[in-house]
């Protein structure tokens, strides 16, 4: 899930270009009907894809947005540049969603409607499944099921190996935000104001909170406290058990991005051109962070470890501060806007900008360390899983990257 839509309308802001070491990705059309593999697909990994192996083993997951439901960013393997293309899927339109990664299979959505299920050797579709809207959403995929919302309104699960529905909960508005599930409860939220908690092998409705605008991101949880973000500008802290609101934060301005929950405290951007720590408990600041020099936008989801949080802008930054006092450790400058959520991946920070250019930076310091020009906005945030780094981009194509090296 990427906040473009909301960018169009809040705020705009210049984008630029750098240089980089370019390469060029096929992008063969994958367009099959549901259930149908794909009759090849262009691969570095052993030529035409055969079709999916559902059992074939693979080196980590990646089973919802951001990596797990605290939302965190953080990898349990590093996928080190340089990096070659393993293969590329084209769907029929931008891929504002970001990747899951579970099972040696690959669950992204795209604007042209459809989940796709991928396989994650070589990029074979294994099957689709039709919405009657954009899927901006990012899947969460655990226990045989995928779920996802779509523009049309619905929350959907369907089934992992095959793709076909398992049920369909209608909601009142877009739901672009990108489901959770933790402790038996999958959370979602949507453009009706609601944050809905539902039981995850029926669609069933637990409870519904609700909010003053659009639930536009996902939310997060550790198990005992959801955190969910809206464009009424407040960080809701609930309990996840009853959906009753425990504290709230207002930080006077529309927030696209979801927070993420680590050690009691929530971390989030927005518009109101701050970074903030927010305890969960009661709702206070515990700092706040901003670029004097070039005030801006805070768009993305954070990456969070015991000593960084790490986040872009719309400055054209990656900022990296201390998780304790929120005091600037580095920045780096992209050639575009930064929509991109960031992952942590081993030492690096992987980070895709507007430039077109997916980014391995240094964690201790920020140092560039490797790139990849893929040619068109990055708006998505890496999932890496399965020895690959997987991304999608605004020219409609889900890339999969791959260590050079052997």
């Amino acid at each position: 899930m990427n906040p473009r839509f909301l960018l169009v309308l809040l705020a705009l802001a210049p984008g630029g270009l750098v240089l980089a070491l370019t390469a060029l990705a096929p992008n063969p059309d994958r367009r099959t009907d549901r259930g149908e593999p794909a009759q090849a697909a262009r691969s570095s990994r052993g030529g035409p894809a055969q079709g999916a192996r559902p059992g074939r083993a693979a080196a980590a997951d990646w089973p919802m947005f951001r990596g797990g439901p605290q939302l965190r960013g953080v990898a349990a393997m590093a996928v080190p540049p340089p990096w070659k293309l393993a293969w590329s899927f084209r769907t029929g339109g931008d891929v504002d969603s970001s990747a899951a990664i579970r099972g040696g299979r690959v669950f992204i959505g795209s604007h042209d409607g459809h989940l796709y299920c991928l396989d994650a050797e070589n990029g074979a579709q294994v099957w689709k499944f039709k919405t009657e809207g954009a899927v901006d959403s990012s899947p969460c995929v655990v226990g045989g099921a995928v779920y996802f919302g779509s523009s049309d309104g619905f929350i959907y699960a369907v089934d992992a190996a095959t793709g076909r529905e398992r049920w369909r909960r209608q909601t009142d508005g877009k739901v672009l935000a990108s489901p959770i599930l933790v402790n038996g409860r999958l959370l979602v939220g949507s453009y009706d104001n609601f944050l809905y908690c539902l039981e995850p092998s029926s669609g069933d409705v637990i409870w519904k909170l609700p909010t003053d605008n659009y639930v536009h991101a996902s939310a997060a949880s550790d198990g005992r406290i959801v955190a969910v973000t809206g464009c009424d500008g407040r960080v809701r802290m609930a309990s996840l058990e009853t959906g009753d609101e425990l504290t709230s934060f207002d930080s006077k301005a529309p927030i696209p991005p979801a927070a993420t929950l680590y050690d009691g405290v929530a971390y989030v951007g927005g518009h109101a051109q701050r970074f903030f720590a927010i305890g969960c408990d009661d709702g206070r600041e515990r700092w706040s962070y901003a670029n004097d020099a070039e005030p801006d936008i805070f768009q993305t989801s954070a990456a969070v470890t015991d000593e960084l949080v790490v986040f872009g802008g719309h400055d054209q930054h990656v900022h990296a501060v201390e998780r304790a006092s929120g005091r600037r450790r580095w920045t780096f400058k992209t050639g575009g806007e930064v929509d991109s959520s960031p992952v942590i991946a081993g030492n690096m920070v992987l980070v895709g900008s507007s430039d077109g250019i997916l980014y391995a930076l240094s964690l201790a310091d920020g140092t560039r360390l490797g790139s990849y020009a893929i040619g068109a906005e990055i708006r998505t945030s890496p999932a890496v899983g399965a020895g690959l780094i997987v991304i999608g981009a605004a020219d409609g194509v889900v890339y999969a990257f791959a260590p050079a090296a052997p």
